[in-house]
């Protein structure tokens, strides 16, 4: 009988933790990887990574605001894209990464045939 009662408290408790982290799961406050890449002298590559299926925005856009490209992922994890800016004017872009009231920015530059990109600040 002792065994018995011993036992069974021993599966209450297994019970009641099993049951208090799956309620309240740690989760790590995990900053957005934001990585791009020159792949050629008219191809940039954005990878985006722990975007926790939380709706997030990604434009490129001149330093008049002017749109040029606009993408928004929901319900994914992470995000490979090709830019092509051949058809871009030479001239200082930015490359904005938008989730909630976060916001991540690269500046992006085309010049005859050349991009080259920085970090701005977060």
């Amino acid at each position: 009988m002792k065994r018995l009662l011993s036992f069974l408290l021993a599966a209450v408790l297994v019970c009641l933790t099993i049951t208090v982290f799956a309620s309240n799961p740690v989760v790590p406050d995990a900053k957005i990887m934001f990585k791009t890449k020159k792949l050629d002298d008219n191809t940039l590559g954005v990878r985006l990574a722990n975007l926790q299926q939380e709706r997030t925005t990604v434009q490129l856009v001149d330093m008049a605001g002017r749109e040029y490209f606009s993408e928004v992922i929901t319900k994914h994890n992470g995000f490979v894209k090709q830019l092509n800016l051949k058809k871009l004017s030479n001239g200082l872009y930015k490359l904005v990464v938008k989730q909630g009231k976060d916001e991540w920015t690269r500046l992006v530059k085309k010049d005859n045939g050349t991009i080259l990109y920085s970090q701005v600040h977060e």
